[in-house]
């Protein structure tokens, strides 16, 4: 494995080879390398960073291939070059906000002012830029997209304003007016949702399209797209949405489903079943704390599962891939013992300390994605989230 200044150089790497055994430290190479010897077709790498006085652990268990994928992905786009740009923002109306987005860098701009906007870390090379422009209800305080620009395949040279001006003016000669669909979101329940939209170009430049401040209880929903005018392939559209039994208070269960597609039209989102129950326990009662999550797995969600203890000053995080843990019934994410490895108290969590444990578990239709899940053609993503907070 190897890490990258920008993305922090660990205290401390183990792994281990195969399903259960010894977790093994990996004595640092040169150039922030980590050998891991993993002879069998699974096994686990983990990681403790410092930052500070955070102790934040990762571990990831999975097949060979998946964590070979892991640690290609750790430096991935760490060393790429980035510049400034400057720019104006100008047809806007006072109550407006216009968003600007470069080369995986964004601004925002109020109408009320003089429309400069900077940007900074935008990617060198080609790229894309696509500028939205939003109006202020005043009844609800929630913004409309109302027109869009999109420029493609630019690159500004570092430090120089954008020419010209980005024009979002409702007669602007390269503006053009968004397309508002329908969505219908099915098995709801009870619940609450709200939908949102983004915009991926094929140059890898995403931006917000639409986004709803309160949520409700309607399955009919609105959303906004791109006219097939101005789309190219590789472009694409993602819809998601967000349930909750309550939005008003903090939830301690969500669900999430989001769809990738390209030509603009009417959708259909489908939640995923309401998730099973997490159980907690502890492992081991002295520092370095362990804990296992327990719950009954669901096949919507059986792609990915990850639990995270979080306390003040330590975090722990383990992911588990379905190449790992195979078809079960029921499913452990526990913290393992790491002490054998190098693993001290002070790196894992304490007791008697206020704990949050936070659950993901997540089902997609895409082929491959576990060190990020593809966009393709009416590809559906859908997680189920858990929240509890105790003393250990």
């Amino acid at each position: 494995m190897t890490f990258c200044p920008a993305s922090g150089i660990p205290i401390l790497v183990m792994y281990r080879d195969g399903t259960a055994g010894t977790w093994v430290r990996s004595a640092p190479g040169p150039n922030n390398t980590f050998p891991v010897t993993i002879t069998q077709s699974k096994g686990g790498v983990a990681y403790v960073m410092l930052t500070g006085t955070q102790y934040s652990t990762m571990a990831f268990l999975g097949s060979l291939a998946e964590i070979q994928a892991q640690g290609a992905a750790i430096c991935q786009n760490q060393t790429q070059t980035v510049k400034t740009l400057s720019g104006f923002a100008v047809g806007l109306d006072a109550t407006d906000l216009a968003t600007i987005n470069v080369g995986g860098a964004a601004a925002s701009v109020q109408g009320s002012g003089n429309g400069s906007f900077s940007l900074t870390n935008v990617a060198n090379g080609t790229t894309d830029l696509v500028a939205t422009r939003s109006a202020l209800n005043m009844q609800t305080f929630s913004y409309t997209l109302i027109n869009m620009v999109l420029r493609r395949n630019v690159n500004y040279a570092a430090g120089t304003a954008i020419s010209p001006s980005i024009s979002l003016a409702n007669n602007s000669s390269e503006a053009f007016v968004p397309v508002m669909r329908n969505v219908t979101l099915a098995g709801l329940g009870s619940d609450q949702a709200f939908v949102l939209s983004q915009y991926y170009t094929a140059n890898g430049v995403s931006a917000s399209l639409f986004q709803e401040t309160t949520p409700n209880t309607s399955t009919a929903h609105n959303f906004f797209t791109l006219p097939a005018s101005r789309q190219v392939a590789g472009d694409y559209h993602y819809l998601a949405a967000l349930a909750a039994p309550n939005f008003s208070t903090a939830p301690t269960v969500q669900r999430f489903v989001g769809m990738a597609f390209a030509a603009s039209a009417d959708k259909t989102l489908t939640f995923g079943a309401q998730p099973t129950a997490v159980t907690p326990s502890t492992l081991s009662t002295s520092a370095p704390v362990r804990q296992r999550a327990a719950f009954a797995t669901q096949s919507d969600y059986n792609r990915l599962y990850q639990a995270t203890w979080s306390q003040s000053l330590r975090t722990i995080t383990v992911q588990m891939t379905s190449a790992y843990v195979g078809t079960v019934a029921s499913l452990n994410i526990d913290i393992d013992d790491y002490t054998p490895a190098g693993f001290l108290a002070t790196y894992g969590l304490q007791p008697l300390v206020s704990t949050t444990l936070s659950t993901v578990r997540i089902g997609w239709t895409a082929t491959g994605g576990i060190t990020g899940s593809p966009f393709v053609e009416g590809a559906v993503y859908q997680y189920a989230l858990g929240y509890l907070t105790f003393t250990l």
